[in-house]
């Protein structure tokens, strides 16, 4: 019969031949056309490749008597399989994970078998090279796919894996604010990421909000707080900043007390006396009247009275910020009158000789400060 023979490389293949012959004096059988030969009972030939070979066998008798047999060998040489091309990628991991591309090959004979690593990382399982990477890192691998002959494909890629890198924030330096009053204060915060998937910046601890790529708070009063701010990427990953900053709001100056006091005088001049005061903060710009007679001068009040008379005097001392303290004070003045002699009329004494005569004489001090006559 006509067949057809699969073969994993081109071998010799041979089929049984001969007669029956009624008279019993055949004499053998060879090949009439076609490749091969004929040795001892078959027809053996090795094929080239794939090809249809048609094959006309004559057995003969003694007495040249012959028949014919005519027949056809299809031989189909097994071909390699044609893997399936990978193309070279890259992946970009928030963490290390097992990654899987597809492996194969096509096979004409259909006899494929299997693909494995033959180079390089990982692993083949149901048609696909799987692989966890331990880190950025590139790896070449090579596929061998083969078929039921042992003939074969390799098929080679690389992969490139990074893996993401947490943010590196930007450093923020401990600092004081002197404020006049409690006013908002920001600061810049923000990250650096060696990946490009920047997501954003938040409070981690500590008081304030993150706004347009700056921390901002109002204080309360003096107060030193401490902040972490934390920034993260697509990823989740992040990296925390801590700072703290002391704040110190403007106190007024506390002005020195002046005790109210009196002076007399026995003419009117001049009086000084030492107005000042401490500032907290050491920004005290100076002090003024602001109600009542006199000037200041060097750290002190001055005024001449005109006469007797009682001053209202209040300084004010203002710092930097315009916050201030007033002092105020009165000044008694009392400026000398002149004794009041007391009256003594004129009179006539008659005397039989000289004699002592003694007359009161005296005066009044409005002021209480007579000396004598």
């Amino acid at each position: 019969n006509d067949t057809t023979v699969f073969q994993c490389t081109p071998t010799q293949f041979c089929r049984p031949v001969g007669a029956t012959d009624p008279n019993s004096n055949l004499v053998g059988c060879a090949v009439q056309t076609g490749p091969g030969t004929v040795s001892g009972g078959n027809w053996c030939y090795t094929p080239a490749g794939d090809e249809v070979v048609s094959v006309t066998i004559r057995c003969t008798d003694a007495c040249g008597a012959y028949c014919d047999e005519t027949f056809q060998v299809t031989f189909q040489i097994n071909d390699s399989p044609a893997c399936t091309p990978i193309n070279d990628t890259s992946y970009f991991q928030c963490a290390p994970t097992q990654v899987c591309r597809p492996v194969g090959a096509t096979d004409a004979n259909g006899n494929f078998s299997s693909c494995a690593v033959l180079s390089g990382p990982g692993t083949v399982s149901g048609g696909n090279w799987g692989y966890t990477p331990s880190g950025d890192e590139t790896v070449n691998v090579t596929i061998r796919c083969s078929d039921a002959c042992g003939a074969y494909c390799d098929e080679s890629f690389s992969v490139t894996f990074s893996i993401n890198d947490a943010p590196s924030c930007d450093a923020i330096n401990d600092t004081t604010y002197f404020q006049c009053a409690p006013t908002q204060v920001c600061r810049p915060v923000g990250a650096t990421d060696a990946n490009g998937n920047f997501s954003s910046c938040a409070v981690l601890s500590g008081p304030g909000t993150v706004s347009g790529g700056n921390w901002c708070y109002t204080p309360v009063g003096d107060e030193t707080v401490n902040v972490t701010i934390r920034c993260s990427d697509a990823c989740g990953a992040y990296c925390d900043e801590s700072f703290s900053v002391t704040f110190q709001i403007n106190d007024p100056p506390v002005c020195t007390p002046i005790s109210d006091t009196s002076y007399f005088q026995c003419a009117p001049a001049e009086v000084c006396r030492p107005v000042a005061s401490t500032d907290p903060n050491g920004n005290l710009t100076g002090c003024a009247i602001i109600s009542g007679p006199g000037t200041l001068s060097a750290g002190n009040w001055c005024y001449t009275p005109s006469g007797d008379e009682t001053v209202n005097v209040t300084v004010r001392c203002t710092d930097a910020c315009g916050a201030y303290c007033d002092e105020s004070f009165s000044v008694t003045f009392t400026i000398n009158d002149a004794p009041a002699c007391a009256s003594v009329s004129d009179t006539t004494y008659f005397q039989c000789a000289p004699a002592e005569v003694c007359r009161p004489v005296s005066a009044t001090d409005a002021n209480g400060n007579f000396t004598s006559c």
